[in-house]
């Protein structure tokens, strides 16, 4: 068995309820609270990552590897912040460099997996375009059937959702994080993957209806999802601050 955190450990064997509704309010609120700085870093973060992805291989690695995770987890660094009423200043979400080296192991591992979990698919997908070009048709895209292979890359993708903010909030190693988050995620696996979906549409919804919209709404994701883990999970110093991590679990 693994040698997880105690407070890992015990969510993964007694399990926990999933407050669907409290996440998302909670998450609006974090962001609300420091609505000036959670904008402005979203789109710095967003400028960032934009910029990276049109400079051929080295700037996508980075932007995957290095910039995308640690710039990521400034997101849980400030909801955390923000969580326990603590002040928020800009530079505390670039802290998520203080965990580079695992956040990019974290980053290169789930990459190459997902590679080699998706071969089938970009196999038959490969093949049926080859085909189409070598008879000068037209690419058509592989029978529906084929997204049926997907389904380990979609079910990975949610239960390692939670990896990050293992690293971040219990100083985790990269692999034994990405263990323990799907251990812990699949218990509850629907209700993550729709929090992620809910999340992901209000971001969208931002960006349709006012274009600086996206920048309050995406930042909604990661503190809806810092919502579900300190609710779940809790973090390591927790007893510091006085609060109460085990009314959730299920007995």
């Amino acid at each position: 068995m693994a040698n997880f955190p105690t407070r890992v450990q015990q969510t993964i064997d007694r399990g926990y309820e999933f407050n669907f509704g409290d996440y998302i309010s909670k998450g609006i609120n974090l962001v609300v609270k420091n609505a000036g700085l959670f904008i402005a870093f979203t789109f710095v973060f967003l400028l960032i990552t934009m910029v990276l992805s049109f400079i051929p291989v080295i700037g996508q690695l980075a932007s995957s590897i290095v910039v995308g995770p640690c710039l990521g987890a400034g997101f849980l660094i400030a909801a955390r912040r923000t969580d326990e009423g603590r002040a928020l200043e800009f530079g505390d979400f670039f802290k998520g460099f203080d965990h580079l080296a695992q956040l990019a192991t974290m980053a290169v591992i789930t990459v190459l997996i997902m590679i080699v979990v998706a071969i089938p698919f970009i196999a038959i997908a490969g093949f049926s375009y080859f085909t189409a070009f070598s008879s000068g048709g037209i690419p058509e895209f592989p029978p529906i059937w084929t997204l049926v292979l997907l389904i380990p890359v979609i079910y990975l993708s949610i239960a390692w959702s939670m990896g990050t903010y293992l690293v971040v909030f219990h100083d985790m190693k990269a692999w034994p994080a990405l263990e323990a988050s799907r251990q812990i995620v699949t218990k509850q696996w629907g209700y993550f993957f729709l929090l992620l979906l809910v999340t992901a549409i209000l971001a969208v919804l931002g960006f349709i209806v006012l274009l600086v919209g996206i920048l309050f709404t995406y930042a909604i994701m990661p503190c809806a999802q810092y919502a579900a883990f300190r609710d779940i999970v809790g973090v390591a110093d927790e007893a510091a601050i006085d609060l109460d991590i085990t009314s959730h679990l299920v007995d």
